[in-house]
């Protein structure tokens, strides 16, 4: 059985190449991507596994990810993009959680045994999505503005190195917000859980940035490939 840890790599490795595919083929594919990993983070938020030693959820790594792509897009495309991408998630989540609920109403036909499984699921997701929503547009909102004032006093420095320091400073927000409401009435400690948290996703931040600087070849071959696609 493959072990968790290498797991996690495997997912960090496939968010960074989805990212980066994304960013050659242009401001709509990262927008896309961006929404698709916030209701990732937003729908497996719930499953805990134990990575190198800790009990935490892998859904982190969208978050970042979706972070990394609304920072490649006030870089590459101009901050009004970036906000129409922070618009755009929001909405679509919303959306999402209202077609979940509009799914549990139907009636189901037979012995419904499916529909019990929708409702253990769905049930369970959507009043989590609604809140962790609240939060991560206004973590979208507070990236977009550190990271718009790393662009115009740190300009010259790497891109790399301006989204650690801004996801770096968003996810103390992010991480304080998230534990706080998650650990609400369990009588957890906060400081544990939020150190180990905000430490699993500073690394994960790390390998994404470090992966930002990978070469990935000219826009030109790519906009050659997808001339060959038949729409």
């Amino acid at each position: 059985m493959i072990g968790n840890e290498l797991l996690f790599l495997m997912q960090v490795v496939v968010v960074i190449a989805a990212c980066k595919f994304c960013q050659q083929v242009g401001s709509c594919a990262l927008t896309s991507w961006l929404s698709i990993q916030v209701l990732l983070a937003n729908l497996l938020v719930l499953k805990m596994v134990n990575l190198f030693g800790l009990e935490v959820t892998v859904s982190d790594v969208y978050s970042i990810g979706s972070l990394y792509c609304l920072n490649v897009l006030s870089e590459s495309h101009g901050r009004l993009r970036a906000k129409y991408a922070v618009l755009t998630s929001f909405v679509l989540v919303f959306v999402v959680v209202g077609m979940f609920c509009l799914h549990l109403a139907f009636i189901p036909s037979g012995d419904g045994k499916e529909s019990i499984l929708y409702q253990q699921l769905l049930g369970q997701v959507w009043p989590i999505m609604l809140i962790s929503n609240l939060i991560f547009v206004l973590v979208q909102l507070f990236d977009y503005v550190v990271f718009g004032f790393l662009q115009s006093r740190y300009g010259h420095y790497r891109f790399a190195f301006r989204v650690m320091m801004s996801i770096g400073l968003t996810q103390i927000l992010d991480t304080g917000l998230f534990t706080y409401w998650a650990l609400s009435g369990l009588g957890v400690n906060f400081w544990n859980v939020f150190i180990w948290s905000y430490g699993l996703k500073m690394l994960i931040t790390l390998m994404i940035s470090a992966g930002s600087g990978l070469a990935w070849g000219r826009l030109t071959g790519m906009k050659r490939w997808v001339e060959y696609v038949q729409v």
